[in-house]
């Protein structure tokens, strides 16, 4: 199969904003396939072809339509005909955009990366005769429950998933719902969002930072990922009220709205710092730095509940010991595999009960750091999990017929 081309459909601004494509678009970019990315954005002066760090081509879709409703309204237009306009004038140029490039292509598999892309990968596959891929990074239309346009991404995902040949999701009950509800035409397969395998590590990155702030942290709690109402960042710093002395919590990450500025809701600045994003291929220099790793999510979705994330696995490839839901997904993981807590996400005397454990019983957290470090060596690594896509592949691109048949 060296030398069959890939198209990858996103929505995303840059491969590293969603790291499971940017591991899957590397790894068969080394094995000899010939990748190409399509990204959004709005920013004219980025360059429309690129190399990605010599492993894959990324191609960059620019949206006028976005840069101009977002200089008029900003992110969140007030008026919800303007939020219509602006939401689907968008998106009705990205598609087209996104059609054309997809053709310039001029892929042998076409592969849509979440929901929005679906439309435009399998109009261009269509036209072209070539299989589609569509990898559920999430199960978009329960991430819009509380949103204008449920109900459009629903309709959307039950009639296209049908259509396509193949569907790859994080998470077993994700499958299953693909399968049951969104009615894939095969049995999903379930690739979970583990990193690629790096041997841990420890840096002082984050305790020279904090040092540097006139903070002196003996034990530093990591949160790394988006700042938003659905990560229950309120009840985490919240729960810094109850933090022994030394304990600090840091955030790295960035959101909008009120989330935009964190300060207002630090209870104490000795306790919790908050840092700037920083680039994945970075990111586990800090990681390596931190004593635990924190990720919750608010219970008002399925996508929530059984949530799939990639930052549990960055914990654990640096030994950090994990504090999560008592999810499905992440009870069976963090539980099971006995790597860390799981927590009531909106208690923050219960999160804070959690890090105090870590904290005051060296036993109990060294078991977790030496689990977390041979999971993440033994099983739960890209390498191991990315296995299982050659069939999927060789199957796609050995012979499978034009889409919809």
């Amino acid at each position: 199969m060296h030398g069959k081309r890939i198209c990858m459909v996103t929505y995303v601004s840059d491969p590293s904003s969603l790291p499971p494509l940017l591991n899957k678009a590397r790894s068969l970019a080394r094995s000899g396939y010939d990748v190409r990315v399509l990204c959004l954005t709005e920013r004219p002066e980025l360059p429309r072809l690129e190399r990605y760090a010599g492993d894959f081509d990324v191609v960059r879709i620019y949206s006028k339509t976005r840069r101009l409703f977002s200089r008029m309204y900003g992110l969140s237009p007030r008026s919800t005909l303007t939020a219509f306009v602006q939401y689907f004038a968008t998106y009705a140029e990205y598609n087209v955009r996104a059609i054309a490039a997809a053709l310039r292509s001029k892929a042998d598999l076409f592969e849509a990366h979440d929901l929005p892309t679906l439309p435009a990968t399998l109009s261009a596959a269509a036209l072209r005769g070539r299989p589609v891929l569509y990898h559920a990074h999430e199960l978009h239309a329960e991430t819009h429950r509380k949103v204008r346009f449920a109900g459009f991404w629903r309709h959307l995902e039950r009639t296209l998933v049908p259509l396509v040949d193949t569907v790859i999701t994080p998470e077993a009950n994700r499958s299953r719902i693909m399968r049951e509800e969104a009615g894939a035409r095969r049995p999903p397969v379930t690739i979970m969002n583990c990193p690629p395998y790096r041997p841990p590590m420890r840096t002082s990155v984050i305790p020279e930072e904090l040092r540097r702030r006139g903070i002196e942290a003996r034990f530093v709690l990591l949160y790394q990922g988006l700042l938003d109402e659905e990560r229950c960042i309120k009840e985490l710093l919240a729960a810094t009220r109850y933090f022994a002395n030394g304990t600090v919590l840091v955030l790295i990450g960035s959101g909008y709205g009120e989330y935009a500025d964190l300060r207002p809701l630090i209870p104490d600045p000795q306790r919790a710092v908050v840092l700037p994003p920083v680039h994945y291929d970075e990111l586990h220099h800090y990681t390596a730095s931190a004593d635990a790793g924190v990720l919750l999510y608010r219970n008002t979705c399925r996508n929530n509940y059984y949530c799939a994330p990639n930052k549990v696995h960055e914990y654990m490839m640096m030994g950090l010991p994990v504090i999560t839901n008592d999810y499905p997904g992440m009870r069976e993981l963090v539980s099971g595999e006995r790597v860390g807590l799981t927590v009531d996400c909106e208690d923050p005397r219960d999160i804070a009960e959690a890090v105090r454990r870590l904290v005051d019983e060296p036993d109990t957290y060294r078991a977790f750091r030496e689990n977390a470090l041979r999971c993440s060596r033994d099983r739960y690594n890209w390498e191991r999990e990315s296995h299982r896509l050659d069939a999927v592949y060789e199957r796609l691109l050995g012979g499978a017929g034009p889409v919809g048949a």
